[in-house]
């Protein structure tokens, strides 16, 4: 009978084995077990790609799990396999305007609209429809446009108040126009319709910290304390809130108020010696832990987390080796427990800041060994593999840890650095977005995600991260610098010069003025820069950051003789001050007074020799003026000075590479990548130089390794690396499909041009390939830097393939024609 039932099993096709999949995945989400339905969804969607069923469901699991990126990936599939699946276009419209992708939110709205004809769209489609439309009427800013959006919203979201995106609309509507009042009472709507979504309970915050209303903000803070407690972030988020104020006391009542109430739990106790350590410093904190164990019965089953957690303070105030010996001492008389483990990930962490790596990796070690599901040591591993380029050793073991701690926002970060590491773009976001989530919009893991989406160039999607984690710390710089930033790219004025008034409140006048300086420079207005520029002066004459401010902006309008006499007059009442000597002979440079300018550097290292930024300005202005041979004396020099820098040794590099010596260049990359395998620079040479100067299968194996951060690069350099690594590996077009682009926006160099070429003749792309050559070679002929190992070659290919006209038609390109 097992053989009989075997082979019925056998002959099921594929579709009914998929449905049995998505049959089983239903009875376990029935019976409440989300996690293993999903496995067995993605099994009958491995078999059947637009299984329906299995997509809609998965997309449900997905949502509740708080992942609507990864929900709208499976209706944005479902699209894909079926454009005429109504109810995923409508979806997808739904979940992309859930996450700010409002390009995409248009486009399936747009489908929706076609397959319905004349026949009125639902109010979720209107909701879409109006939320588009705001979005595309504030670049370029129409304030008519937006009047007319928000009455629409006022009118659909009355009747239909489950469209929370339309409440989203109504108050960033209001609170752009100071609409404080109105905006408290749309906000309590909001809730009063979706009181589990968090981001409301965040913009109530925020209306009540403009109003004014301090008691209001505690009180709600306080509730949110009860009603979000599965993480513990609204309780971060009251002691932020409480430091903002400047109410440390408060701060400190409250988690002394936790222990009280919390008496046989440790986190609460840990949390206060953390906030002391922060606010009273490492030996108050202490004397705190001290305090706590002389009053601690021998037996309390907490007492050695508590030695564990004194050991680190000690470890900070510098005595290291007593600290070592504690926890040692600690783990020598301890049976193996989750405590004895947590003390073992404490040490590793101090071997780490001890430079000992493989001492941490040893404690790691044995804490998995004793348990292998341990976040924590699970989250050292998966570094320590990221930095080695083993992500998907890495990923794995990132999941385990999701597994254990779901909403773990340093685990989503870590995963979201695997994913980039190994060129998955699309996923790292996502899960930079989901760590922002899990952080509760915390100011680390928003700006993360703002630069992440900066860098695609979504400006609105990252101005709203921002603006969400603003609402929870009013005052953090960082945020608002790069608030800033993300206005002054979208020219937005008036949003521009709030940001700057809140910079000035929160003390950051240096930042506010720089990005005055930057708007009225984008707004041509010569004449109030130069008023405002007087006035800086006048106003912070000594402060060095404004000095360096007036001088950078006068040189950059072409001002030398301004920039001269404003930094002599400086120089005339502190002489000796070495930042303004430094920042005078950067304007003697500028001014063509280079030997005055070389003489002042060498004076300013002779004095502090290592000061990195001293030597790095004398060996670009030496190298400009008397060559590279000079110059190449001085760096040496410099690398001495400073061993320890990265930028002089990413120049020493730099420098071997245009001398010929490119093993001498990779071996100092290899040193600056193992030092910091994040680097996207290090990374991109380093892969680079190995696979335009190596051949073996290891070589070419280890640079794609390195370089597989860049697959779907759009910057050209890291075009050109992956393109021209994929070619020396024999996928052509996946070569082209990077280096075409690449050798459009690098016109003017020779190697990107050549690798196009070479390329070209692998594919069997002759005329194409002919005419890349031809270019190549009047680049190299206006060439005055160093030989290219590639110029004999080039002058070959073009008599080779000379001449076009008798040249074969270009056939259909070939992956492998190279074989």
């Amino acid at each position: 009978m097992v053989l009989f039932s075997f082979g019925l099993a056998a002959c099921d096709t594929i579709e009914e084995r998929a449905d049995k999949y998505y049959a089983r995945a239903a009875e376990l989400y029935a019976e409440g077990d989300a996690a293993r339905a999903a496995v067995e969804l993605n099994n009958a969607i491995a078999l059947v790609p637009g299984h329906r069923e299995a997509r809609l469901l998965f997309a449900e699991i997905e949502e509740e799990n708080g992942s609507p990126a990864a929900a709208y990936g499976h209706f944005l599939a479902l699209t894909e396999f079926n454009p005429e699946d109504l109810e995923a276009q409508r979806q997808a419209a739904r979940l992309a305007a859930v996450y700010d992708d409002w390009e995409a939110a248009g486009r399936h709205a747009e489908e929706v609209h076609k397959l319905m004809g004349d026949t009125p769209v639902s109010p979720l489609i209107q909701g879409v429809d109006l939320a588009v439309a705001y979005q595309k009427s504030r670049i370029p800013y129409d304030p008519e446009k937006q009047i007319e959006v928000a009455g629409k919203a006022t009118a659909l979201v009355a009747e239909h108040p489950e469209l929370r995106m339309l409440f989203q609309l109504l108050l960033d509507y209001q609170v752009k126009r100071d609409q404080w009042d109105i905006a408290l009472s749309t906000v309590d709507a909001a809730l009063a319709n979706h009181p589990d979504y968090k981001d409301f309970y965040l913009f109530r915050l925020y209306v009540l910290d403009k109003l004014g209303q301090s008691d209001e903000i505690e009180k709600q803070l306080r509730e949110m304390t009860d009603i979000f407690d599965e993480d513990g972030e609204a309780n971060r988020m009251l002691l932020r809130w409480y430091m903002s104020q400047n109410r440390v006391a408060d701060a400190q009542s409250y988690l002394r108020q936790q222990v009280a109430q919390n008496t046989y739990k440790a986190e609460p106790q840990m949390l206060l010696i953390g906030f002391i350590q922060q606010t009273a410093g490492t030996q108050a904190a202490l004397d705190e832990m001290n305090a706590i164990l002389e009053g601690l019965p021998k037996d309390d089953p907490n007492r050695p987390l508590y030695r564990s957690a004194r050991a680190g303070l000690v470890f900070d105030l510098g005595r290291r080796d007593e600290a070592i010996a504690e926890l040692d001492d600690i783990l020598a008389n301890a049976k193996p427990s989750d405590v004895t483990r947590r003390i073992k990930i404490i040490l590793a962490k101090m071997q780490l800041r001890l430079d000992d790596r493989a001492a941490a990796e040893a404690l790691i070690e044995e804490v998995l060994a004793e348990d292998a599901t341990e976040t924590d040591a699970l989250k050292m591993r998966a570094l320590w593999m990221i930095q080695d380029d083993n992500v998907e050793e890495a990923l794995q073991v990132l999941r385990i840890a999701l597994d254990q701690e779901p909403r773990d926002a340093e685990a989503l970060t870590l995963m979201a650095q695997a994913h980039a590491r190994a060129g998955s773009h699309g996923l790292s976001g996502n899960m930079l977005a989901l760590a922002v989530e899990a952080s509760g919009s915390a100011p680390e893991e928003s700006i993360r995600y703002a630069d992440f989406l900066t860098e695609d160039g979504r400006l609105l999607a990252a101005e709203s991260v921002l603006v969400d984690a603003l609402r929870l710390d009013s005052g953090n710089l960082p945020i608002l610098r790069r608030l800033g930033d993300i206005y002054l790219a979208l020219q937005d004025w008036v949003r521009l010069r709030g940001v700057v008034s809140e910079l000035n409140l929160a003390g950051a006048g240096m930042d506010a003025s720089r990005l005055v300086t930057l708007m009225l420079s984008a707004q041509n207005e010569e004449g109030q820069l130069e008023d405002f520029l007087g006035g800086l002066a006048a106003r912070d004459d000594n402060d060095i950051r404004v000095v360096a401010t007036i001088v950078r902006l006068r040189l950059a309008r072409g001002d030398v003789s301004g920039a001269l006499q404003f930094i002599q007059s400086r120089l005339a009442e502190q002489p000796d001050d070495p930042d303004l000597r430094y920042i005078a002979a950067r304007v003697f440079a500028s001014s063509g007074e280079t030997s005055r300018a070389q003489e002042e550097l060498q004076k300013l290292i002779a004095e502090a020799p290592g000061t990195e930024h001293f030597w790095i300005t004398l060996y670009n202005l030496t190298r400009s003026v008397d060559g590279a041979e000079t110059a190449r004396s001085i760096l040496q020099d410099a690398v001495k000075a400073v061993p320890d820098s990265r930028s002089l040794a990413w120049m020493q590099a730099s420098e071997l590479e245009m001398n010929g010596d490119i093993d001498g260049a990779i071996t100092v990359y290899e040193r600056l990548y193992e030092e910091n395998s994040d680097s996207l620079i290090v990374a991109n040479n380093l892969a680079s130089l190995i696979a335009s100067y190596h051949d073996d299968a290891d070589s070419l194996a280890r640079a794609e390794l390195i370089a597989r951060r860049f697959q779907g690069a759009t910057m050209p350099v890291f075009q050109d690396t992956y393109g021209w690594i994929m070619s020396r590996t024999g996928r052509l077009q996946e070569a082209l499909k990077y280096l075409e682009p690449a050798a459009r926006a690098l016109s003017d160099d020779p190697s990107v041009q050549y690798h196009l070429a070479r390329t070209y003749a692998l594919a069997g792309r002759r005329d194409a390939a002919a005419e890349a050559f031809r270019t190549t070679q009047a680049l190299l002929d206006q060439w005055d830097g160093p030989d290219f190992p590639f110029e004999d070659e080039v002058r070959q290919e073009i008599d080779t393939l000379a001449p076009a006209d008798q040249a074969p038609v270009d056939p259909a390109p070939v992956d492998q024609a190279s074989d």
